[in-house]
């Protein structure tokens, strides 16, 4: 277990991102007595086939030969949970099939999260990328990096229960998890191509901290 790390018990919070509230969802299925339910709470997944390319970010940089990437300062220590397609697709296999996940709740995570800067620097490692990362202020950053995130407190979550009551463990490890996905991002960017990015600002944002 993650020292501070969020279980199955942790309160939820109070206030959902509009159009996404779980808690009510989790409440009406676990109060049916006559429809068996599990529920699974997901970490953030990556992977082939991700809609959101959550990778190609750092990657087309990487692949424009800088050799600084800026991160919000915040966010570069923030933890935040991650999981791989393949893997996380096992734990709901696992979980559909063992009568044991009945009217349980898990966490699906990976045990050793990463801050948000390891995360880039494990990207870059798969592409053999040995550049520098540079942490900047909100206030200071272009406009196009302010993410608007409430990066305050890292969300990690514990995925103890799993893999205690059912056996779960990930089937890919993570590097092998990011060279995959890394190989998918870049033979299927995203459809229309984002914006080139404004580099000059991000120099100039450096060149005047």
């Amino acid at each position: 277990m993650i020292p501070g790390a969020l279980t199955e018990e942790s309160p939820l919070r109070d206030d959902p991102v509009e159009g996404d509230d779980k808690r009510s969802v989790e409440q009406v299925l676990m109060g049916q007595t006559d429809l068996p339910s599990t529920i699974l709470r997901l970490p953030m997944v990556y992977g082939p086939g991700d809609q959101q390319h959550r990778m190609y970010d750092v990657l087309r940089r990487i692949q424009d030969s800088r050799q600084t990437i800026l991160l919000e300062e915040s966010l570069a220590v923030a933890i935040l949970p991650r999981g791989y397609v393949e893997n996380v697709a096992a734990a709901i296999a696992l979980a559909v099939t063992d009568v044991r996940a009945v009217g349980r709740v898990y966490n699906i995570a990976e045990t050793d999260p990463v801050t948000e800067e390891q995360w880039v620097r494990q990207i870059g490692g798969a592409c053999d990328w040995h550049g520098s990362i540079h942490r900047l202020s909100m206030d200071r950053l272009p406009e196009h990096l302010q993410h608007g995130l409430r990066t305050e407190q890292s969300i990690e979550m514990g995925s103890t229960r799993i893999r205690a009551e059912l056996g779960y463990c990930e089937p890919v490890p993570r590097p092998e998890a990011i060279r995959r996905t890394v190989e998918w991002e870049l033979e299927n960017p995203p459809s229309p191509l984002p914006p080139p990015i404004d580099y000059s600002s991000e120099e100039l944002a450096m060149d005047t901290e």
